[in-house]
């Protein structure tokens, strides 16, 4: 019977970590009936081989996240997620100035005039605040192709073949491009 009170009593201080439990329920006799506290052994930390277990498997971890989402690829996606917006915009702003003019603007290539506007209606109209230029600072190149069509392209860092609105180009691999001809 002692020894099963011991025993709880230990479960019980290394549970709670209660020092103050002297009854003798808690607590065990010596030879001479004193009653002493069964001395448990106390876990103050980790040991160096668990910590560095633990880093290394969060190594692991975040080594093999960092592969599949691929971080520079993303940045890539997104800069070009851009482009093509920014193209659309352009877009908009021409075919918003042809149906005011009739026609597309006569611009030097690689130039549409920031801010966007324009006078054919007899007052100003501004189409654009201001051109985009690609995230990386590079201006869209803008060709007019005659007096009904023009091209506006960029450089695409992540474009591949077959997809819409993607051309092959000799300086830079892929091209956005958008065409009214």
């Amino acid at each position: 019977m002692e020894e099963k009170q011991a025993e709880i009593a230990s479960s019980f201080r290394a549970f709670f970590g209660w020092k103050f439990l002297s009854s003798p329920l808690f607590s065990t006799p010596d030879k001479q009936n004193n009653f002493k506290f069964n001395k448990v052994k106390k876990h103050r930390g980790f040991t160096l081989v668990e910590l560095l277990l633990v880093v290394a498997i969060l190594g692991i971890l975040v080594s093999g996240f960092i592969t599949i989402m691929n971080p520079a690829n993303q940045l890539k996606n997104s800069r070009d997620a851009k482009r093509k917006s920014d193209l659309r915009q352009i877009q908009s702003a021409l075919e918003l100035y042809r149906a005011d003019c009739g026609s597309y603007p006569v611009a030097p290539p690689n130039q549409l005039p920031s801010p966007f506007t324009s006078t054919c209606t007899g007052t100003v109209v501004t189409y654009m605040q201001s051109v985009p230029k690609d995230p990386k600072g590079n201006n869209y190149y803008y060709q007019n192709i005659g007096s009904s069509g023009y091209e506006i392209s960029i450089c695409a860092e992540n474009a591949k073949a077959g997809e819409e609105g993607v051309k092959p180009h000799a300086v830079c691999g892929f091209v956005f491009f958008v065409n009214n001809p």
